[in-house]
């Protein structure tokens, strides 16, 4: 495995991002079987305690590299609909897209992180999250748009 050149000292947010970057980088060509604190830190040219101080565990990791990925999904599909949303129809089809963007773009390491993850009590207490981020994401879409008398909260 390759290492990079020793970084220069980032700031958290930034060496955070670089780390995910690393992180993303060494699924994708060796598999999240390959993609540990260690691994990460060593690539990314930082000490091993860095990589700790910013996932905890592996499992933190694959779940920050899960999140990135729907985070950046969700802001695009936030931005079409800022910038298009104005009908019933194009909220329908700007959330459409979006998610068929996002399955497109999941490629096999989303799966394969995910797939790492199953059973972790870290995946289940964010896939709950996910899955009530996501209902609250289409519920701001579609509410302008839905009859005073639906409830789209419950």
């Amino acid at each position: 495995m390759e290492t990079s050149a020793p970084t220069r000292r980032l700031s958290k947010e930034k060496r955070r991002r670089q780390l995910l970057e690393v992180a993303s980088v060494l699924a994708r060509e060796e598999g999240t079987d390959a993609l540990t604190l260690a691994a990460v830190a060593e690539r990314a040219g930082v000490t091993k305690p860095i990589a700790y101080d910013h996932f905890g565990t592996r499992a933190g990791l694959l779940v920050a590299l899960h999140r990135d990925f729907v985070d950046r999904r969700t802001e695009a599909m936030r931005s079409a609909l800022e910038a298009g949303g104005k009908t019933l129809d194009a909220v329908a089809e700007i959330v459409s897209a979006a998610y068929v963007d996002c399955v497109i773009a999941a490629g096999t390491e989303v799966g394969a992180i995910d797939a790492a993850l199953s059973g972790s009590e870290e995946m289940e207490t964010y896939r709950a999250s996910l899955e009530q981020g996501h209902l609250d994401e289409l519920r701001a879409a579609f509410r302008p748009f839905a009859p005073p008398a639906v409830d789209l909260d419950t």
